[in-house]
């Protein structure tokens, strides 16, 4: 990307400058901030990472600092997750299933069940169950 309005600043291949971190930019375009849901930990990078599934970003591309590491991830409450990239935790995890924070929906494993929606951990059968 390069900077500037004289035309001294767009004569060289030593005027195109690497986007920090927190951006992106396509061949020719501008370094420009991640979206909603995703950030970039990697200077130079041609796209940005979307957090993962029970991970959300509500920052829409203003504030670079809340995009350039996994960290800025926030976590989706138990029971609550997400599909990428995500702004928010619309998803509750039905019956049958269980989420820790910042995780996606999981299967109760065998030998245990859940009765009932959004739900951090599932209960054991029980002996002999």
């Amino acid at each position: 990307s390069t900077t500037g309005d004289e035309a001294t600043d767009h004569d060289s291949v030593d005027d195109c400058t690497e986007c920090g971190v927190g951006t992106y930019s396509g061949e020719g375009e501008a370094c420009s901030i991640c979206a909603v849901g995703k950030y970039s930990d990697t200077p130079g990078s041609g796209s940005c990472t979307s957090c993962p599934s029970g991970k959300y970003i509500t920052d829409d591309a203003s504030i670079v600092t809340s995009h350039d590491d996994i960290a800025d991830c926030f976590d989706c409450e138990a029971g609550k997750s997400s599909t990428p990239p995500a702004s928010s935790c619309p998803i509750t995890c039905p019956t049958g299933t269980h989420s820790p924070p910042g995780s996606p929906c999981l299967d109760c494993e065998a030998g245990k069940f859940n009765e009932n929606i959004q739900q951090e951990s599932c209960t054991n059968c029980g002996t002999g169950r």
